[in-house]
């Protein structure tokens, strides 16, 4: 027998509200009663959700905010649009209407920080919803379209997650990223970006239209930065170039790209002026420069600064008396 995880001590949940996971309604006995399969539901269910949350109904106002979530409860509201994109599915519903709803479903996820769940909006609105709207197919007079643009920015979201995600899984988490071993010292390092054949075939598979767009190009140079061994220089004018959305994937790599660039410039400099660190490691300032070295160098040296030049390693006569002296302790 199963049990029952419902909450019988919970005030009941009535209206729009009361709709559940699609998945799920077999489970809960609800197959009779009124479904997100229904396409009428569908509609009403997002009028409902965007008037919870006082969002707009039309995608232009909605994808001009800002983080409208930061005083809201993201959790329920990524859950809200999840159960929407499950109710679409299972409807085998691929108009614009669905379109719609996955686009904002990619943005709810980002503004909450839920990456495994924009992951799964991105591949179905990429390789599924525009295919079949044919977005692409447009002649050179609709090229400038609010639709197409918004395709475009979507597509390279797409491309930009798989960048940022080294784990391979989809999910742009720097803490559960895979060590890959170099080639050239035996040594492991964390990986930098995502599996490079995954992301070309991912690229290829667009169409030529959307391939060309500056929101897939901006992906594709990030890529490039990330796979030169960090080119620190490249990769800090793509984050002085990125948009507010393309910055919050960029933020879920750039720990880990801090340290891989920080053992980079110590190994090959003894000292480096503060402010390019700062630009370097796409830093605001200076109070957020010395955690990241105190995370990543093994001696505190780099905390010395005079005259903005930041010390990265003692210098040979140190190290070596420092070395003697330990060396000493121990016989």
């Amino acid at each position: 027998m199963r049990l029952s995880r419902r909450n019988f001590d919970a005030p009941p949940v009535v209206g729009m509200d009361a709709l559940g996971l699609v998945s799920k309604e077999h489970d809960l006995g609800t197959d009779g009663e009124a479904s997100l399969r229904s396409w009428s539901v569908q509609h009403e269910y997002l009028d409902h959700v965007l008037a919870r949350l006082q969002l707009p109904r039309d995608p232009a106002a909605f994808a001009s905010l800002g983080n409208p979530l930061a005083s809201k409860d993201g959790d329920q509201a990524v859950f809200s649009f999840r159960k929407l994109r499950e109710g679409i599915v299972a409807s085998g519903r691929t108009d614009e209407f669905a379109v719609t709803v996955y686009e904002m479903s990619v943005r709810v996820c980002l503004w909450a920080g839920n990456y495994a769940e924009l992951f799964k909006s991105l591949v179905f609105l990429v390789t599924v919803l525009y295919p079949a709207t044919a977005r692409s197919q447009v002649t050179q007079s609709q090229q400038e379209s609010p639709a197409l643009a918004s395709q475009a920015e979507m597509t390279g979201l797409y491309i930009l997650h798989l960048v940022c995600s080294p784990s391979g899984s989809g999910s742009a988490t720097a803490a559960n990223a895979e060590q890959q071993p170099e080639a050239s010292s035996g040594k492991s390092r964390p990986k930098c970006h995502g599996e490079t054949r995954a992301i070309q075939r991912a690229f290829e598979q667009l169409p030529p239209s959307i391939r060309k767009t500056p929101d897939v190009q901006f992906a594709m140079r990030t890529l490039a930065a990330l796979r030169c061994d960090a080119d620190y220089l490249a990769l800090s004018r793509q984050w002085n170039a990125a948009s507010a959305n393309q910055r919050l994937l960029l933020a879920t790599i750039l720990p880990r790209v801090r340290q891989h660039i920080v053992k980079i410039l110590a190994r090959a400099f003894f000292t480096y002026p503060e402010h390019l660190l700062i630009k370097y490691l796409c830093l605001q300032d200076a109070a957020d420069l010395g955690p990241v070295l105190d995370s990543t160098l093994s001696t505190r040296v780099h905390r010395d600064v005079q005259n903005g030049i930041v010390p990265l390693r003692p210098p040979p006569g140190q190290a070596r008396s420092t070395a003697a002296r330990a060396g000493a302790l121990t016989t």
